[in-house]
């Protein structure tokens, strides 16, 4: 008799083939020894892109499982993307913000290195940086149920942040400035302007240079003030991570 637990897997796109699949060794791993699955199990595969479907375990040992794979279902794209241009904190408070933008449904998460980076990363080890930030965003997205999982873009300079195309998009630069608008007037300007796409830009820990401000505002970001309290880099993300998913909830 098979079982369900409410176990999800994930299963890179270019892997459904078929009716059948086969879980990579971390996963079968976790299935087999952590969460103590057996065949017959009943699970939900997903793919991080919008596709998951029902499956059931039909062999398994310790390193391998296979699984037959039930009806796909597509989750509708969201009809705006939200993404996070995070100036690098601590390594720790990054992981935090790729987990919990995750289980917030950001699409994209652009890491900037910028002047007040505490934690530098040499260009030897970002790529697998980059593979760790995703492998968060995977766990978050099987915990939480989210059908996709966040781009994780590389570790790029303001520089190269700035010369690629805005598109068609609302910027939105968390500032400290006394003369900042209130965050408010800014998801009045997103709500009337429905926007494909909307990206929110936090500083690190000690906030962008006047220098790195000046050059957000010359490729359109909308300055605005969360109010009085300063926030930390993690708090400020998650904070207007929030307040902008529930704007673009609202529809």
């Amino acid at each position: 008799m098979s079982r369900s637990h409410g176990y999800r897997c994930f299963l890179e796109p270019d892997a459904w083939t078929g009716d059948r699949a086969e879980l990579d060794a971390d996963e079968s791993t976790h299935l087999a020894r952590v969460l103590r699955a057996e065949i017959g199990d009943e699970v939900t595969l997903f793919d991080g892109c919008g596709t998951d479907a029902p499956a059931r375990i039909v062999a398994m040992d310790g390193k391998l499982a296979i699984l037959e794979i039930g009806d796909r279902q597509e989750a509708p794209p969201p009809a705006t993307t939200l993404e996070l241009v995070q100036g690098l904190p601590r390594r720790a408070t990054m992981d935090l913000i790729v987990q919990k933008a995750t289980e917030l449904g950001v699409a994209r998460i652009a890491p900037l290195l910028v002047e007040r980076t505490v934690s530098r990363i040499p260009v030897s080890q970002r790529l697998e940086r980059s593979k760790r930030w995703r492998r968060i965003a995977i766990e978050s997205a099987k915990q939480c149920g989210n059908a996709r999982v966040p781009e994780i873009l590389p570790v790029a300079t303001l520089n190269e942040w700035a010369g690629q195309p805005p598109g068609d998009r609302r910027i939105v630069l968390a500032s400290l400035a006394a003369n900042a608008p209130p965050l408010a007037n800014v998801l009045e300007n997103i709500r009337e302007a429905a926007p494909p796409a909307v990206a929110l830009i936090i500083g690190p820990e000690g906030d962008f240079s006047a220098d790195e401000m000046e050059q957000f505002r010359s490729v359109g970001a909308m300055e605005c003030s969360y109010g009085d309290q300063v926030l930390r880099s993690d708090t400020a993300a998650l904070y207007g991570l929030s307040i902008l998913h529930h704007t673009l909830s609202e529809g």
